[in-house]
């Protein structure tokens, strides 16, 4: 190999290097942000310690579902939920979040317990992809809903849950945001977070869920 060949290879591979490092670097600040949210000064725990920490409001939101009808945080009033944010071309994360999701729906023996997903990619995940997915995951329609809107909707409703997004990682359409599941009560308060890819800690969701259901 020539030298201005091995140079423009050595170039290329730590081109390649520093967008990989950026990814993770990425990736793992959105993870940290995700430990806990900051509201005014005040660290929200990741997990709540118990269920009589009521952590804060879910925001307001008008959105349309996977079957193109009007859903809002007063649709869920009553109910208790469990929220995700995912987005349906994701290859990181999200499959699992959804298989776990789908875990949930099969483990929370009480019907009043609802299940949602909002898109963190709304341009593509439109009502008509979103109700593929949902048969994709097993969903059951009327338990379990996905959620879109426009891009400053979803990000409206992500930053009012506290979800850390950081946006597309670089030289990717893969957007970078938190795995964590959040229990939301009757009066639409968050009441827990818990990680939404380890599979052990979905047993105790499922629990905290019923309990909250037979409040």
């Amino acid at each position: 190999m020539t030298r201005p060949f091995k140079i423009l290879a050595i170039a290329m591979w730590a081109v390649a290097l520093l967008a990989t490092v950026s990814v993770v670097l990425a990736y793992y600040k959105v993870q940290a942000a995700a430990t806990g949210a900051t509201e005014q000064g005040t660290l929200v725990p990741a997990v709540a310690p118990d269920l009589s920490t009521k952590l804060y409001p879910a925001p307001a939101f008008a959105l349309v579902d996977e079957n193109e009808k009007t859903v809002t945080e007063q649709t869920f009033k009553g109910q208790p939920w469990i929220a995700a944010f995912i987005f349906t071309n994701c290859s990181g994360t999200c499959p699992m979040m959804s298989s776990h999701m789908t875990t949930l729906q099969e483990k929370i023996t009480t019907p009043d317990v609802r299940l949602v997903s909002f898109t963190l990619d709304p341009e593509r995940d439109t009502p008509a992809v979103l109700k593929s997915y949902a048969r994709k995951v097993n969903a059951t329609e009327g338990r379990w809903f996905f959620l879109t809107g426009s891009n400053e909707q979803m990000q409206a409703v992500a930053r009012g849950m506290k979800i850390a997004v950081e946006g597309k990682a670089p030289g990717t359409d893969q957007i970078i945001h938190s795995s964590k599941f959040l229990l939301v009560d009757r009066d639409n308060t968050i009441r827990g977070i818990y990680d939404g890819t380890d599979a052990e800690v979905l047993a105790r969701l499922a629990a905290d869920a019923e309990k909250l259901a037979k409040e």
